[in-house]
């Protein structure tokens, strides 16, 4: 298939035809407009085979029809690049656009009908339980307003050495859901013991390497707190642990290095555990729901914005005008407010 030359190994033309080939297969299963570079392109093929190419120019006969070929190959090439929609997400953007994807994950649908699913109290995970109920029809007078346990708040309010509110009279438990009913006022700890193979846990995290998809949990309690009950039933029963977490709580380093760290004896302040799961982000969200290439670009903003990322969208012209569809309906939401 292959045979020296002067200049190394070179294609024979029965290669490069059945490489053509392959190229017109390709162009024709991609949804393309191709003709935007063509002129430009014809006069690069031109100079590729005015050179001496060895046994390439055994195929000058074919060139017309060989650079309309690697034309197309080239435009899809060229207009994937170029074809790109940016977006700005705030974090309660970002926590809904999480919840109306993940409210339709085959894991918690499954679950929904023949098991159970356990929502841990946390900020983000409010917004899916609003969205699993939403979705699945589920009768509820839930409220996220107080729908956490931990909770980070700015220097001018305060929580206790937990993380916790000094008052929690309002905490209305997690949200347990089994064969399709809410058990309201249900909190992990009377459900752990009976949770099984194909039943689901909901819990966030406070830290995300985006790098190796990792998710970390801050830790206030000495017990380690609802991810402490969850881990024997999630690694002992297998039972699935989705962690839905913001891009805003990524971090730089290694999160196994960073939990060393913090998990010191000696050390003051939150312990770090990190947990394997399935990490699901505002970047999971849109791949998931449109299949484009979907990526971070930027980050931050103030009077309101801050913590919001910019995010890049590439992918066919149907993908990106869907992309912009679905910000368009959460761009507008609130941020998030205690009660």
């Amino acid at each position: 298939m292959f045979k020296a030359g002067g200049r190394g190994f070179e294609p024979s033309a029965p290669t490069y035809e059945r490489l053509l080939i392959l190229l017109v297969d390709s162009a024709i299963s991609v949804n393309f407009k191709l003709r935007s570079f063509a002129y430009s392109l014809e006069i690069f093929i031109d100079k590729f085979y005015s050179s001496k190419m060895g046994p390439w120019k055994q195929i000058n006969r074919k060139r017309d029809s060989a650079n309309k070929i690697i034309i197309i190959h080239l435009q899809i090439t060229i207009i994937k690049a170029a074809s790109m929609k940016q977006f700005l997400i705030t974090p309660a953007a970002g926590k809904r656009l999480i919840a109306k994807t993940i409210a339709s994950h085959p894991a918690i649908k499954k679950a929904l009908k023949s098991g159970t699913v356990v929502i841990v109290a946390g900020t983000t995970n409010g917004y899916v339980a609003e969205e699993i109920f939403r979705t699945n029809n589920i009768s509820n007078d839930f409220s996220r307003g107080s729908f956490f346990r931990g909770i980070t708040l700015p220097p001018t309010q305060s929580e206790n050495v937990e993380g916790r509110l000094a008052d929690e009279s309002r905490f209305p438990g997690d949200v347990v859901i089994t064969e399709g009913v809410w058990q309201k006022g249900k909190t992990i700890a009377d459900v752990v013991d009976k949770l099984k193979e194909g039943d689901v846990i909901l819990k966030g995290a406070n830290a995300l390497d985006l790098t190796r998809k990792q998710a970390a949990i801050l830790i206030g309690h000495p017990k380690a707190g609802t991810i402490g009950l969850a881990l024997p039933v999630i690694v002992g029963r297998r039972v699935k642990l989705i962690i839905p977490v913001g891009i805003e709580k990524r971090v730089n380093g290694d999160l196994t290095s960073l939990a060393e760290k913090l998990n010191a004896p000696g050390v003051s302040g939150y312990r770090l555990l990190p947990v394997v799961g399935e990490v699901f982000t505002e970047l999971d969200a849109l791949t998931a729901l449109t299949g484009a290439d979907v990526e971070l670009i930027a980050a931050g903003g103030v009077c309101g914005a801050e913590g919001s990322c910019w995010i890049a969208v590439t992918g066919t012209e149907e993908q990106e005008e869907f992309a912009a569809e679905i910000i368009a309906s959460i761009n507008c939401e609130p941020a998030f407010s205690l009660w």
